[in-house]
């Protein structure tokens, strides 16, 4: 149906255009429909390609980061997590549009204790509050002593899967 509307719509804007050009016989025939398919399928290939480039692979890459370093002992007996945030250019997508494709999830301020929460409930149904410390584009390694039970997972690392 929108493949029919679509047509219908080129279409007009075609005729219209060949009646205010001087009406050449091209204008005045209707554009075949494949031609309007083929726009079609390349419009949805190239919103497929984007979607998994800039969106769903980045996300992808972080929630794997996220899930390994999770996974180490001491994280897994901290009480409080010291996450530090990527900066824009820390993505692991090859470009970065606007505020949302290609930028980490990690900078927003609500996504670390979210997804530490979450990939924790995969492991265990009821799993102990941690205390989550967002420590926004810190430069250089972690440099601050940490207290007992305090770990740093460092979520910059995500721009390194680049190269992957």
């Amino acid at each position: 149906m929108v493949l029919v509307l679509v047509w219908l719509a080129v279409n007009g804007w075609w005729r219209m255009i060949g009646r205010v050009a001087g009406a050449s016989d091209i204008r005045r025939r209707t554009i075949p429909l494949f031609a309007v398919i083929a726009a079609a399928f390349m419009s949805g290939a190239m919103a497929a390609y984007n979607t998994t480039v800039l969106i769903a692979w980045p996300q992808a890459i972080e929630q794997s980061l996220l899930r390994i370093e999770l996974s180490r002992p001491d994280v897994r007996a901290a009480r409080r997590i010291i996450v530090e945030q990527p900066g824009w250019g820390d993505g692991a997508a090859p470009i970065r549009r606007y505020e949302e494709f290609g930028i980490p999830s990690f900078m927003a301020s609500w996504v670390p204790a979210q997804a530490i929460h979450l990939v924790r409930l995969e492991s265990d149904p009821h799993p102990p509050r941690l205390r989550v410390i967002r420590v926004e584009a810190n430069q250089g390694p972690w440099k601050k002593p940490l207290g007992n039970g305090t770990v740093v997972i460092d979520m910059r690392q995500v721009r390194d899967a680049r190269q992957l």
